[in-house]
């Protein structure tokens, strides 16, 4: 690999957790022109090289889930939201090939998750700079500059594991810093923005430190006391308003509407009975919406907005790439782990967003993709050596 497509990989990962923050004008955001970058130097080194890695099944699911997206354009509700789907499928479909065809190494798999480690502390720094002047998004809820507060603490809590990992598997002493502080600091950011879908896939996160990783004993009590110091600060200083709200998460689930998401969810729901088998078409959820509740609004659940805009086979082909994923997980090696947890956080994280077609979720499952590629084939030619 070029030295000039390995930092651009890298620094595209970067913006990922910050992308909002910075948009750029007639283009978007940061990371969608590093994107472009990215790719026209990668097809500079395909071409040079004259050959790609053999694509792996979930790739093709992938390629088939696109590429059902794309022609649900022929049956649409609303044609242009589709086509601009599709572009951003396409898009996302390109990132998580170029990860998966260029990350040949454990060392290369570390870098792209302290990119995205170092990204994140981004987005923390912006939260806590905007909490400290007491910029909120709403009352008593705050987030990196440009973001939902939903969106960021997931966006957040997806980097803790990474941040872990990297704490217990040899990174250079400044690098083992700013993990082991990020897995506190993010936790405080993702305590700020109140979001409750957060909470739940954080403690995830850190039921992996207690019990999903192998790691020195020292180590885990020092990660441990971080958060304990953490989390008196967070009770010190953050508004109690926060935890009120964060308190309320068993009774929403049990009792309540999900702040209406119930309700839209059955709205969305009756859609997917009339159209069972195509769909309403991709990116057109808000249009059904719009049409039943007279108002546009997205799902607030990738399944059910998956479901009702692509169908049973959209549906389907989604639970086959999950699926194998989750087939392949080798339990007894420590990456495995990681990604095993990885996996579960962006399940729950995606029940209350409609993140199918945002670039953190298939970073994530690109990260897991070719995770388990790398240990697999190693483990292969381990077994083969051994034999």
């Amino acid at each position: 690999m070029s030295g000039l497509l390995y930092a651009l990989l890298n620094f595209f990962v970067f913006t990922i957790p910050w992308e909002n923050i910075s948009m750029i004008p007639k283009v978007g955001t940061i990371s969608r022109l590093i994107g472009i970058m990215l790719m026209a130097v990668y097809l500079v080194e395909v071409r040079k090289r004259q050959s790609l890695t053999r694509p792996d099944g979930v790739i093709v699911g992938m390629f088939l889930f696109v590429l059902w997206s794309g022609l649900s354009v022929l049956w649409s509700m609303n044609i242009g939201l589709t086509y601009d789907r599709l572009l951003t499928d396409i898009q996302l479909l390109c990132m998580v090939w170029m990860i998966y065809d260029l990350v040949k190494s454990d060392i290369l798999q570390k870098n792209l998750m302290q990119a995205y480690v170092l990204g994140a502390y981004v987005s923390v720094i912006s939260t806590l700079k905007n909490f400290a002047v007491g910029q909120n998004v709403v009352y008593n809820r705050y987030a990196a500059t440009g973001f939902d507060p939903n969106d960021l603490g997931v966006t957040i809590a997806l980097g803790i594991p990474l941040a872990i990992y990297l704490t217990a598997h040899g990174r250079p002493k400044i690098f083992k810093a700013l993990n082991s502080l990020f897995i506190p600091i993010g936790s405080i950011a993702i305590l700020m923005t109140a979001s409750r879908t957060a909470a739940v896939v954080v403690v995830v996160a850190l039921i992996y430190v207690l019990v999903g990783i192998n790691m020195k004993k020292t180590t885990r009590i020092a990660l441990l006391a971080l958060l304990g110091i953490g989390g008196l600060l967070a009770i010190r200083f953050l508004p109690q308003t926060i935890f009120f709200r964060l308190a309320t998460i068993t009774s929403e689930m049990t009792n309540g509407t999900l702040n209406d998401r119930t309700i839209l969810w059955m709205s969305g729901l009756s859609y997917f009975v009339e159209h069972p088998l195509l769909g309403v078409g991709a990116g057109a959820f808000r249009t059904a919406m719009f049409e039943r509740l007279g108002y546009s609004v997205v799902a607030h659940n990738s399944y059910i907005s998956i479901l009702v805009e692509t169908g049973i086979i959209g549906i389907i082909l989604m639970s086959f790439m999950i699926g194998s994923l989750f087939h392949r997980i080798n339990w007894g090696i420590d990456n495995n782990k990681m990604v095993f947890f990885l996996l579960i956080m962006i399940l729950l994280g995606i029940f209350m967003l409609s993140w199918e077609y945002r670039k953190p979720t298939w970073f994530i499952l690109a990260l897991v993709l070719s995770t388990l590629h790398l240990t697999g084939d190693s483990y292969s030619r381990a077994g083969s050596e051994r034999r």
